[in-house]
């Protein structure tokens, strides 16, 4: 069997402070990321074919696991595929990384190659998903600070999937990244984030539908 498809992403340099390692990978007619750290834990999933998207604890790590998550399901984000934005253009979600929730780890999770988002100066950087109507040759015109990095066509499903690095200004990051901190603190005060961990806020788009997570340093 062939091996399935796949983008490795993180921000930062490998022997600097960096992200963790997300992986894109896409079957059939759906899409899939996952940070590598958290292979077996959890994923972000895009359904085209039905327009459901989720982000969601993977079934077998939660059925191991129910009694001390303590959900009464695995998902942790569900939403219906936004509206198009423009051109028939659809955002399902973003992805950024807070500069602050950069930290050396010389342990990569994976020997394959990665492509690194080095973000510039008072800048941070992450990725936007861009769906579109399949037409040959023709990209979508990237906005402010965006480079195509992969075009992805799906075996069975007739749109393309376009990933985006973006960079943004670095203040937007670190004060959505400052609120998920401080909501994760209130909604689990039980909780105990260590160095090592890494936090994953939401920011739900109310007049798009577009999800935007954040890489979230775990100290305030």
């Amino acid at each position: 069997m062939a091996e399935q498809p796949k983008l490795r992403i993180a921000a930062g340099t490998p022997n600097g402070p960096r992200s963790a390692v997300w992986s894109i990978t896409w079957w059939k007619s759906d899409v899939y990321m996952i940070a590598t750290e958290a292979l077996g834990v959890a994923k972000i999933s895009l359904h085209l074919r039905t327009g459901q998207f989720n982000f969601a604890y993977v079934r077998e790590y939660y059925e191991r696991n129910r009694t001390n998550l303590g959900r009464s399901s695995r998902f942790l984000e569900q939403w219906n595929r936004p509206p198009p934005v423009a051109n028939g253009q659809t955002i399902p979600l973003r992805l950024y990384f807070a500069n602050e929730a950069l930290k050396v780890n010389l342990e990569l999770a994976t020997l394959k190659p990665i492509h690194w988002l080095v973000p510039p100066l008072g800048k941070a950087t992450g990725l936007i998903l861009l769906i579109t109507a399949q037409r040959p040759d023709q990209e979508p015109i990237a906005g402010v600070g965006m480079r195509l990095l992969q075009r992805i066509e799906l075996p069975t499903h007739p749109e393309i999937v376009w990933v985006f690095a973006h960079t943004i200004d670095v203040a937007r990051v670190a004060e959505a990244a400052a609120q998920s901190l401080a909501g994760f603190r209130r909604a689990a005060p039980h909780i105990i984030l260590q160095p090592h961990h890494r936090l994953y806020g939401l920011m739900p788009d109310q007049v798009t539908g577009t999800r935007t997570f954040i890489e979230t340093p775990v100290t305030a």
